[in-house]
């Protein structure tokens, strides 16, 4: 039977909060998961089994935050949309690695708050910012976990007026992150894909790779920043396919990337062939030239939301929502 943990009715119509799952070398399961719980207020609750899943604890909030609503205008109108915690979780043993958007007061803006537990999560440390830019906002986030504990997080950024990827890396055995670089500026003027979520992942020397929906002369492909151990600042981008999908808005649907094999794997969703379909690309650590092909061609419907993952053999998992016809 599955294990259900309540909501509140103010999350029965919420489709954009996401729960998050990770599971630590010694086989313990932990979910962290938001809900509004007040008419100004979301938690964060994480609930952990310890014995590979019979069992899970009584959810606890992790941390609490404001609801930072961002207005902007759109063919004339006002819109009003309310930023969510969208929160990420990385385990190793008993320590646990939390990052979520926090609501500064007075709605003044958007930090990308971390903390970490030393406890399977029964305790938090006091929560501090990612990001140090003044006018920094970052949506659309990322974490992972590095070769020798290193963490990384990765966000699009308005501070230019135009979104933009970021990444900021907190060094193995370091407590605070260093300062954010800029993974790539985009198009003059334009930036790069406004609205679809980033995805960070280490090599095993450290190396860092962040994915990103770029633009490129009205083609919204899947691309890639690197940047390598003690660099000032990303190479690239590295287009994972180029010229392949033009398109004239955001698809809310980002990349998904993993480093097995000597190889950097991703996979995404475009709609090239005139409706959305998922891709699967692999390339050299030291090219970034990617062989790319579709998952799954034979499927009649479309296809969305691809997610990629790695065990502890190498293997490839891919999991992606797919309709029927």
């Amino acid at each position: 039977s599955p294990f259900r943990f309540p909501l509140s009715a103010a999350d029965a119509k919420d489709t954009l909060e996401a729960p998050e799952l990770a599971v630590a070398t010694d086989g313990s399961v932990h979910l962290a998961f938001a809900s509004q719980t007040a008419d100004a207020e979301r938690t964060l609750f994480l609930t952990s089994s310890h014995d590979r899943g019979a069992n899970f604890s009584i959810p606890r909030a992790a941390a609490k935050s404001g609801i930072f609503k961002s207005v902007s205008q759109m063919k004339g109108k006002e819109i009003t949309r309310e930023i969510r915690l969208v929160p990420h979780l990385a385990a190793g043993g008993k320590t646990l690695a939390l990052s979520w958007i926090d609501a500064l007061p007075q709605n003044a803006g958007v930090r990308l708050a971390f903390a970490e537990s030393t406890d399977s999560g029964s305790t938090f440390s006091t929560p501090t910012s990612v990001n140090a830019g003044a006018k920094s906002r970052p949506t659309f986030t990322a974490m992972a976990v590095g070769p020798n504990g290193e963490l990384a997080c990765s966000w699009l950024d308005n501070r230019g007026r135009n979104q933009a990827p970021y990444a900021a890396v907190r060094p193995a055995g370091a407590t605070a992150f260093e300062p954010e670089s800029l993974v790539y500026a985009g198009e003059p003027g334009k930036g790069t894909c406004p609205c679809c979520p980033t995805a960070v992942c280490f090599g095993p020397d450290g190396t860092l790779y962040v994915a990103f929906r770029n633009v490129d002369d009205g083609y919204r492909d899947i691309a890639i920043g690197r940047k390598k151990p003690g660099a000032s600042q990303f190479e690239g981008p590295f287009p994972v396919e180029s010229h392949a999908w033009k398109f004239d808005g955001c698809p809310h649907d980002g990349a998904s990337i993993a480093v097995a094999n000597g190889r950097l794997h991703a996979v995404w969703m475009d709609a090239r062939s005139g409706r959305p379909r998922c891709y699967y690309g692999s390339a050299p650590l030291d090219t970034l030239n990617f062989d790319t092909r579709e998952i799954d061609a034979s499927a009649p419907g479309t296809q969305g939301n691809a997610k990629l993952a790695v065990d502890a053999t190498g293997g490839l998992h891919l999991v992606w929502e797919e309709s029927l016809g």
